[in-house]
């Protein structure tokens, strides 16, 4: 899962500790990766003509006020994960009353980012819950838990659907990656993403899936692929 993420403070060096520990947390996660753009509270309004999954706000900048600031975000971007960081832990329930995901202490910043991650990951899976489709000028909204497998040949991406329906689109698995929100797939091969929700068994030669048919695996990635399925058997 690729989460794009803005970062949005009036100092340079908050807005560098917090790129780090992002990375660092990236670098920890499997299947997890961050597209950070970072904004000094005077670049808010640019800020605000693009759009991002999770929003990191300082609270007290001289430009703008982190609050009226998310106030502006959840206007046009009603999913948008909102992460108050701030000195000034007495704020913490007044940040609350804007529905935002959790309050970050600059002062335990290390400890209060994993609370934060916990519940912004499971958030993601209640808000970004469905696959967008698209096949000429319509599009369709497929739930992550209809969806069996992905598969990749060449630039075309078949959709294997828990009722037996396939569906087809143009797109590579560098693409799909980026924009899977659902951290119940797994790629266990260069051409298949697999739903951990079906899977019954894990082999060195194939995963097989509840309905039984085997899908191919690297042997290579056999090791991550089963830690990764228990990662996932683990928050059940």
């Amino acid at each position: 899962m690729n989460i794009t993420t803005f970062i949005i403070d009036d100092s340079n060096n908050d807005i560098k500790t917090l790129s780090s520990i992002l990375k660092s947390f990236q670098h920890d996660s499997n299947n997890i990766s961050f597209h950070v753009k970072t904004f000094l509270d005077t670049e808010y309004e640019a800020m605000l003509l693009e759009i991002a999954v999770l929003y990191f706000i300082d609270i007290d900048m001289p430009a703008i006020s982190g609050f009226d600031l998310a106030r502006k975000i959840k206007a046009n971007n009603n999913k948008a994960i909102i992460i108050f960081v701030s000195q000034h832990s007495d704020l913490v329930f007044e940040s609350y009353r804007l529905e935002t995901c959790y309050f970050i202490r600059k002062s335990n910043l290390i400890d209060d980012f994993g609370f934060a991650m916990d519940k912004t990951l499971s958030i993601l899976e209640d808000k970004y819950s469905e696959y967008l489709y698209s096949s000429g000028a319509s599009t369709q909204m497929i739930k992550y838990s209809d969806i069996l497998y992905f598969e990749i040949n060449y630039n075309d991406l078949f959709i294997h659907l828990s009722n037996g329906n396939v569906l087809k689109e143009r797109k590579t698995m560098k693409k799909l990656s980026s924009e899977i929100t659902s951290l119940n797939f797994i790629q266990t091969h260069y051409s298949f993403l697999v739903n951990a929700l079906y899977i019954d068994n894990i082999t060195e030669h194939f995963i097989l899936l509840k309905a039984g048919n085997p899908l191919p695996i690297t042997k290579s990635r056999y090791t991550s692929i089963k830690k990764e399925y228990l990662r996932y058997l683990g928050k059940r």
